[in-house]
């Protein structure tokens, strides 16, 4: 019993890369949301490691976010050409403690975006859970405002699918960069997120302040709500829900994600900050650790 609970835990892992409102082939979704430009994202340096519970499993699974302006891993994609280097987010997910012995999980991505613009350019995506693998990856043409969808594994799902208007993110990037948009309690923020070759309108609701104990220490933050816009899909049909909670601060970090879905709660928690080189040499540049 606890092996067939086990294997939907880790696709609430993904959500750290991924919306799982998974949807049919057949699904259209196809929104059109116009949003202002996401803006800066990670810093070159910048580390964010996030450890997820589950139940009595303290130690579920391990989120590592880091960015950097490195060339990508393996072959080189075919970016667009922008005023600065393209600026990588890289994220590797894994299943850790007990359930790592139990369930061996890992999913890895990179994505590229302008770092001026904040626009996503391209997207990488591999995972290898026991004999299941995949391999793929999106390029963005936004001048065409076309997405060249491409599954190494299954080519016959490859595909070049219309932009919806504004500017797609990946899940975590949407969740990281949203401390950047400096939402106050009643704001919201209309945004479309990319999972596989589906785009997802989701509507980013500011509720209200509140002080959490996080694994770095005690905080004021802000809580932040994701809600699907229009009919509801995936997780958000079966009553699912998301909750985010960021740093009341200027440095507004993310300090909590908690995935709500059938099989219970998944919390992914911040255990270690790491700031942009940037600001390696100020007093704003020690890195955070849980525990320290």
């Amino acid at each position: 019993m606890l092996a067939v609970r086990l294997l939907p835990l880790g696709l609430v892992l993904l959500l750290a890369l991924q919306l799982s409102a998974q949807a049919k082939e057949n699904d259209l979704v196809s929104p059109a949301i116009a949003t202002a430009s996401p803006g800066l994202i990670l810093g070159v340096g910048e580390r964010m490691i996030f450890q997820a519970s589950w139940k009595f499993f303290s130690r579920a699974g391990r989120i590592n976010v880091f960015a950097d302006d490195q060339a990508a891993d393996g072959e080189k994609p075919v970016l667009p050409v922008t005023r600065t280097p393209p600026r990588r987010i890289r994220v590797d997910v894994c299943s850790d403690g007990v359930i790592a012995c139990l369930y061996k999980y890992h999913a890895a991505g990179e994505s590229f975006f302008d770092p001026v613009t904040g626009q996503m350019l391209y997207a990488k995506y591999q995972s290898n859970t026991g004999s299941k693998r995949e391999d793929r990856s999106i390029t963005f043409d936004l001048e065409k405002r076309l997405a060249h969808y491409r599954d190494s594994l299954v080519p016959k799902r490859d595909a070049d699918i219309p932009l919806p208007l504004g500017d797609p993110l990946d899940l975590i990037t949407c969740l990281v960069t949203a401390r950047r948009w400096n939402l106050q309690p009643g704001d919201t923020r209309d945004i479309v997120v990319l999972a596989d070759k589906r785009f997802y309108p989701l509507r980013l609701r500011a509720l209200r302040r509140e002080s959490i104990k996080a694994p770095l220490g005690s905080f004021d933050s802000l809580l932040v709500v994701p809600e699907p816009i229009g009919p509801a899909t995936g997780m958000f049909r079966k009553g699912g829900a998301m909750r985010i909670w960021i740093e009341d601060t200027p440095r507004a970090l993310p300090l909590r994600v908690e995935v709500k879905v059938p099989f219970g709660t998944v919390t992914a928690d911040l255990v270690e900050y790491q700031p942009p080189l940037a600001l390696a040499e100020t007093a704003a540049g020690a890195t955070l650790r849980a525990g320290d």
